[in-house]
């Protein structure tokens, strides 16, 4: 079996030069996992572990992205619908014209909404999102930005409203219990963090002073709100065995929750060619994951899978610290989390050099 040699000594040196207090990084080749470890700390004075509970932020829209996908596969919904069907309240301010597709593929132009979510109550973060008016030179379909929550607070009502559950438990139903993705969480109850408190991680930013532990974290508000767009936790092993699954699925292999049909739909390029005024770079999307964008020639894509992955990657990061992804070219599934938060160019270039090593060290170049 190979040994990620050059990735692991990349992500140490990280954490010896303050990048970084902690890592989980899981691989695997087909059926067989690669790397399954973790060093350094997951929170102050707690050891980062593989079974460490861990902020996963936007790495885990595509588990919601599944879980409107499920709700489409079983005919409770049409991706081609206006979100307005499922969400009446969304007719107003030019936005009847809005898809759930538009959602899942950031071409829906509400990205500049500003509300207080998900630390604050989710009808009220909601009601600011439905009360918006679309920019009136805004076409959806045919402008792209990334949007990190707004498009994402109104994908996880509908599963709410047709499930009949908060979010949290239907995705719980559609997503993370079919997957057997036991040990992840988008929100997690009070009653529940008993169980996981001794493995819960945070996020570090960087300043002047070193690494800072976003201790707000941990705190019962923040474990409980459920953000469908940036809250999901667990070992990020689970996240690799999402992708897994996804791979599994794609080349109809076994029985798996999502039929391969819907999988190839879901990595498929839906937004494809766009600027996205978000990130600044040309960058494809499927429905709800990002499709590996190196094709347009940048030299490092926000979030990519560095420069071997094949056209057909796909997957999603979460901001400046996690990533996973599958690359059915060479049936490979990544997922990782650098628990620094260190700037947004600097995640760019960490980003794209811990992929760039995998690849390498796995002789995939």
């Amino acid at each position: 079996m190979p040994v990620l040699s050059k990735t692991i000594e990349l992500l140490e040196r990280g954490v010896a030069e303050g990048q970084q207090a902690g890592v989980q990084l899981y691989v695997s080749v087909g059926e067989d996992v690669v790397a399954d470890a973790a060093f350094g700390e997951c929170r102050p004075g707690v050891s980062m572990t593989t079974d460490s509970v861990v902020p996963w932020m936007s790495s885990g829209k595509p588990l919601t992205a599944a879980a409107i996908l499920r709700l489409a596969d079983e005919g409770e919904l049409d991706v081609e619908a206006p979100v307005a069907e499922y969400l009446p309240e969304f007719a107003g301010g030019g936005k009847h014209v809005l898809t759930i597709r538009h959602l899942l593929t950031h071409s829906h132009g509400l990205h500049g909404v500003r509300h207080d979510g998900p630390l604050h109550d989710w009808d009220e973060v909601l009601g600011t999102i439905a009360s918006a008016e679309l920019p009136g030179d805004w076409q959806p379909g045919e402008r792209g930005a990334y949007d990190p929550t707004n498009g994402w607070f109104a994908l996880g009502e509908v599963v709410s409203r047709l499930v009949g559950e908060p979010f949290h438990r239907a995705v719980r139903t559609l997503v993370l219990d079919p997957f057997e993705l036991e040990d992840v969480y988008c929100g997690i109850e009070p009653a529940e963090v008993p169980a996981v408190a001794d493995r819960l991680g945070v996020l570090y930013e960087r300043s002047r002073d070193g690494l800072k532990p976003r201790d707000w974290m941990l705190d019962e508000a923040a474990l409980a709100a459920a953000s469908p767009g940036g809250n999901f936790r667990g070992p990020v092993r689970q996240l690799g065995r999402f992708y897994e699954h996804l791979a599994r699925a794609r080349r109809g292999h076994g029985a798996t929750v999502l039929g391969g049909s819907v999988v190839q739909r879901k990595t498929s390029r839906h937004r494809e060619g766009l600027h996205d005024e978000t990130f600044q770079q040309t960058i494809d999307f499927g429905l709800g994951v990002i499709v590996n964008s190196k094709r347009y020639g940048q030299p490092v894509v926000a979030y990519g899978y560095g420069p071997h992955a094949s056209d057909h990657a796909f997957g999603h990061g979460g901001v400046q610290s996690s990533i996973g992804f599958h690359d059915p070219d060479h049936h490979l599934t990544v997922a990782w989390i650098t628990n620094g938060q260190v700037g947004e160019p600097r995640h760019r270039q960490r980003n794209w050099a811990v992929n760039t090593a995998i690849y390498e060290d796995l002789g995939l170049v």
